[in-house]
């Protein structure tokens, strides 16, 4: 899984952000692996995107013998009147930049088929 962060780590600093990441290799999960790959991988490109001169963390933590995977970042907040829409497909924020609306939907229904 660390292995995993290294062309994340690339992109981040790339776009002026500090990555830091807490992958422990103890820690094991079950699901389709596209479909979890293709999660983090949109998360981590919003926030790459979005946190432009800030930081990117992801961490991998276990909980109620759940793993919890925990993408942040210190860039563009989200405005309040927005969280009620962010997972609706084709919502696109007010500063949106680029992008469909479909993605964070997508995510959404790919956690909720994991259980998450």
């Amino acid at each position: 899984m660390k292995s995993s962060a290294l062309p994340w780590e690339f992109l981040a600093t790339k776009n002026n952000n500090a990555f830091e990441s807490k992958l422990p290799e103890n820690i094991m999960f079950f699901g389709y692996s596209l479909r979890l790959e293709q999660v983090i991988r949109n998360v981590l490109t919003n926030a790459i995107k979005q946190g432009k001169n800030g930081s990117i963390d992801i961490f991998l933590d276990l909980k109620d013998n759940k793993t919890h995977i925990i993408i942040s970042n210190q860039g563009d907040k989200i405005f309040k009147y927005g969280l009620p829409y962010l997972f609706h497909s084709y919502y696109l924020g007010k500063d949106h930049r680029s992008g469909k609306g479909l993605g964070l939907s997508i995510i959404k229904y790919l956690i909720t088929l994991h259980d998450g």
